[in-house]
């Protein structure tokens, strides 16, 4: 692996790996000299920013450069914004200032508020799911308290384990992503067979369907990072 690939790998893995990628819809990354490069998905990220070059400087810092990148035949380049002398631990936070964009998996409103849901552990009381502190904070009643029917009853202990069960989830997907994100061989769709829905529940039960647009499968996901690791990309 030459130091370019190396360099844009570590960036890659500074800014979140395959959650960035899947967060972002960031596609086409692209090692270029000293850096990476990656397109947005047109009309994503905010002023129509649609292409993000990340470069590191001789003192360790990063210079981004955010652009607008016009469509056939002219293809016009608009640079939106550069920001100089980033440091790593800024780096995240310049990205989705400047396009607009989550990149971790926080419950955000469209208007910059937040959905926080009830904190478990969550018990079933006879059908009314309950919080911590019990029945000022009910969650949920299913069917009719104290007169379920069975089905009711399985479908209250579902919902009860719902919280231990999304942290198990985004564990189970961490642990995974690091794996993959170290492999270097297998079949990525085999792998991504298993990742991806995990990380699309995830995104279900923080951001809800609205939110499920414009991200990529974790086939493309991985695909790109490993091809980033490899030189052949996209």
């Amino acid at each position: 692996m030459n130091r370019n690939r190396e360099i844009a790998e570590e960036i890659l893995r500074q800014l979140g790996g395959n959650l960035f990628v899947a967060m972002t819809g960031a596609k086409d990354l692209m090692a270029i000299d000293d850096g990476l490069m990656f397109s947005l998905p047109r009309g994503f990220a905010k002023n129509s920013i649609n292409k993000v070059r990340i470069v590191l400087t001789p003192m360790d810092t990063y210079t981004v450069e955010f652009w607008k990148i016009g469509t056939a035949p002219r293809y016009t380049q608009t640079q939106i914004s550069k920001h100089d002398d980033i440091y790593v631990e800024d780096l995240r936070r310049v990205i989705s200032d400047e396009t607009g964009l989550a990149l971790s998996l926080e419950n955000k409103l469209p208007h910059g508020g937040r959905l926080e849901p009830t904190p478990g552990p969550w018990e079933n009381n006879g059908g009314q799911i309950e919080g911590p502190g019990g029945y000022p904070n009910v969650v949920a009643v299913v069917g009719k308290p104290n007169h379920q029917t069975p089905r009711d009853t399985a479908n209250a202990r579902i919902i009860a384990v719902s919280p231990r069960m999304l942290e198990l989830l985004k564990l189970a997907y961490s642990e995974l992503d690091n794996y993959y994100l170290m492999s270097r061989e297998g079949n990525v769709k085999g792998k991504s067979a298993l990742v991806g829905p995990i990380l699309q529940t995830i995104r279900e039960a923080e951001f809800g369907k609205a939110h499920m647009r414009n991200t990529h499968t974790l086939a493309d996901t991985i695909a790109r990072q490993m091809a980033i690791a490899a030189g052949n990309h996209s």
